[in-house]
């Protein structure tokens, strides 16, 4: 049985290491798996490139998306005795976010942050005097991104902000970052607008890549000492922003850069080549063995071999590299010790075998109807598609609820030609006596003035000044004196 030495000496032979595994979601793992799927959106991303003509113009391309930031601090700690109970007073729950939308683009610039709160108008207090130069300020019903707020921002600060056009903006296929006023105001801006693949923004989305996680770990430094210096006090929107503000600027451009070099979307290494788009951004360890197999079979099988370049292939060992069987392998030490062929050697295989293989989930062969693709949501197609979509949705809308109105406007008419009919009309007694008597249950008369009256058949209720007299006859019949 290996022990812990064996464990130790096995992680430096193979330059192995112990982390702790990300959280990604089953559709994220389908999705970027999937080499296809990848190598699309770098295909259609260059195209756009070369009918742009903006390949040395990385001031022409830009990626924005929204993320939340807590208003408590998450990593704080405190020392304390051993044993000893130890807590932290806040001012709110722990659970409040509050949404924020940054863009940047490919030449290592930043626009300010905007600020999306919760409300239904804007106020002075929201704003700050010592925010990030730039910053706008916007609030929706419950805080999130919605259509008409993702709309005014691209509309009043985005393109305000773009220094050249054409322009190329990318994000996420979120559904308020698609609208029919958004893409014919994109159109008419001259900027074109490219949609990632779903669940492939961990990979291919520069902001999720190295931005936002430097900004949040900064974020929580601030806030931690925020919370430090007003103990119990819940953060204010101006406080808000200003803490933003120093976050914010902690980003260089060296560090936007870098996002859109690990994505592979602008390397300016490659500013000599034909192309800026690097494909082998993505290591092929991050693809399914099975589905990175069947696209090298469908690159090799194709004439034109140069509209589809193999991704970086480094993960082969040179004998599987030369058959047209391809397995990804965890890469060999560049000076492995000699070691002598044992059985524990073979026991080292295995369990490399199974490191390779693992990653790569029992999800990834789950059946689907259809996979999404990159789209340039800017093109006529995309546009009158949508167009038409988006009518079939408001007329249903529209028909059910005048449809709901009549009913509700009938239902209402009958119910109150009703209790008029139910109403006793109590003018007199001989009305009263004439409404009760003309029920439907006639087993039953009330007793005159004149003679006695049957307590046990009666209820009386004393209501300030007057008696009420329910009788227990029919189902209408009711009197008051």
């Amino acid at each position: 049985m290996p022990g812990h030495d064996w464990w130790i000496g096995f992680k430096n032979r193979w330059r192995l290491t112990l982390k702790k595994p990300e959280l990604l979601e089953s559709s994220r793992a389908r999705q970027a798996n999937d080499p296809f799927i990848v190598m699309d959106f770098y295909n259609k991303l260059e195209i756009i490139i070369n009918d742009l003509k903006i390949k040395d113009k990385p001031q022409c391309i830009y990626n924005c998306d929204e993320s939340g930031f807590n208003h408590d601090p998450l990593c704080s700690k405190v020392v304390t005795g051993k044993g000893d109970p130890s807590s932290r007073v806040t001012g709110g729950s722990g659970r409040e976010y509050t949404t924020v939308l940054a863009c940047i683009s490919a030449s290592g610039e930043k626009m300010g942050p905007m600020i999306l709160h919760k409300g239904k108008r804007l106020w002075t207090s929201m704003f700050c005097e010592d925010a990030f130069p730039g910053t706008s300020y916007f609030v929706s019903e419950n805080g999130w991104m919605t259509e008409l707020v993702f709309t005014s921002w691209f509309r009043k600060i985005f393109v305000p902000n773009v220094k050249e056009f054409p322009a190329l903006l990318i994000y996420d296929g979120h559904l308020s970052h698609i609208s029919v006023e958004l893409i014919e105001c994109a159109v008419s801006s001259n900027v074109t607008i490219l949609k990632l693949p779903p669940h492939t923004s961990h990979l291919l989305q520069p902001l999720d890549v190295s931005i936002f996680k430097s900004v949040k770990t900064r974020w929580d430094t601030l806030l931690t000492e925020w919370t430090r210096l007003n103990i119990g006090s819940k953060i204010s929107k101006s406080d808000f922003a200003q803490l933003l503000g120093k976050a914010w600027e902690s980003i260089t451009p060296d560090n936007v850069r870098n996002g859109f070099m690990k994505t592979g979307i602008y390397d300016p290494n490659l500013s000599g080549s034909s192309t800026c788009v690097n494909r082998n951004a993505i290591d092929c360890k991050h693809f399914d063995p099975e589905k990175y197999e069947r696209y090298l079979t469908s690159v090799k099988s194709q004439e034109k071999s140069d509209t589809l370049p193999l991704p970086n292939n480094d993960l082969l060992t040179p004998a599987s590299s030369s058959n047209n069987d391809t397995v990804a392998k965890i890469p060999e030490p560049s000076t492995p010790p000699p070691v002598k062929e044992t059985p524990s050697k073979t026991f080292e295989r295995l369990v490399l075998a199974k490191l390779s293989a693992s990653g790569r989930s029992s999800a990834a062969k789950q059946a689907r109807k259809r996979i999404d693709v990159a789209e340039v949501i800017t093109q006529d197609e995309y546009l009158k598609a949508l167009k038409e979509r988006k009518g079939k949705e408001n007329i249903k809308p529209v028909e059910d609820s005048r449809k709901k109105k009549h009913a509700l406007k009938q239902l209402k008419t009958k119910n109150a030609k009703q209790k008029k009919q139910e109403i006793p009309n109590i003018s007199s007694s001989e009305d009263a006596d004439q409404e009760i008597t003309s029920g439907e249950s006639s087993d039953y008369e009330p007793p005159t003035l004149d003679q006695p009256c049957d307590l046990s058949k009666m209820d009386v209720y004393s209501v300030g000044s007057y008696v009420l007299v329910q009788f227990k006859g029919g189902k209408r019949n009711q009197s008051k004196y």
